[in-house]
């Protein structure tokens, strides 16, 4: 249910950031609503991972639900009820499924991220386990995988623009495929994961 909420509150804030400026300003209102996801792997999952530590899961837990009704509470009253939103129907979501060139890039978007969260989700664990770190430890590992996903926007828009969209990702996939593995396996000391953490996060999130 906490995914489908995430999930559901991506575009819709993708949407109110298009639909409540002029065309001229829609980029840069989408890099600033993206931006705010990308500075939370900074500021807010390494602060959620040592909350837990410190007080666990079930009061983060809480606390996150009454931020939650606090931010649906600001929403409500600060954005107006008549942006000109499009309905869009079932039936336009099944044909953008059974189309080949629009739903290739949706798989391949969940794919590569579904990759590098099934290393994410095990790497306080993977952590714990290889150097008996706790919180803080852990807290700091967070901190450079998001670090590297803040660079990582930005790197992959300059490899986009210097060698084109399709050897840009054709590259991070290979690295992608070839750092995962390295990460959740390899027996290296703290400072060279926290190198590879950061490698494998700046490529990950320059798709």
């Amino acid at each position: 249910v906490a995914a489908l909420g995430a999930g559901l509150f991506t575009p819709g804030a993708a949407a109110v950031a298009v639909a409540s400026c002029p065309p001229e300003q829609r980029a840069s209102a989408l890099s600033v609503t993206f931006a705010g996801l990308t500075v939370a792997q900074v500021l807010v999952v390494p602060r959620g991972s040592w909350a837990g530590y410190t007080m666990g899961v079930a009061t983060v837990f809480a606390i996150i639900a009454a931020l939650a009704l606090i931010a649906a509470a600001v929403v409500y009253a600060a954005i107006p009820a008549d942006l000109p939103f499009t309905p869009v129907s079932l039936g336009v979501l099944r044909s953008t499924v059974g189309s080949a060139r629009l739903i290739l890039p949706v798989l391949f978007t969940t794919t590569l991220m579904g990759a590098v969260y099934s290393v994410y989700t095990y790497l306080g664990p993977r952590i714990e386990q290889a150097y008996g770190f706790a919180r803080d430890g852990v807290t700091l590992f967070l901190v450079v995988f998001g670090i590297a996903a803040v660079f990582g926007n930005f790197v992959g828009g300059a490899l986009s623009n210097r060698f084109g969209p399709s050897r840009s990702l054709a590259a991070i996939c290979v690295l992608q495929a070839a750092l995962s593995p390295v990460v959740a396996l390899a027996p290296v000391g703290p400072a060279s994961m926290g190198v590879l953490v950061f490698v494998w996060s700046l490529c990950g999130w320059s798709f």
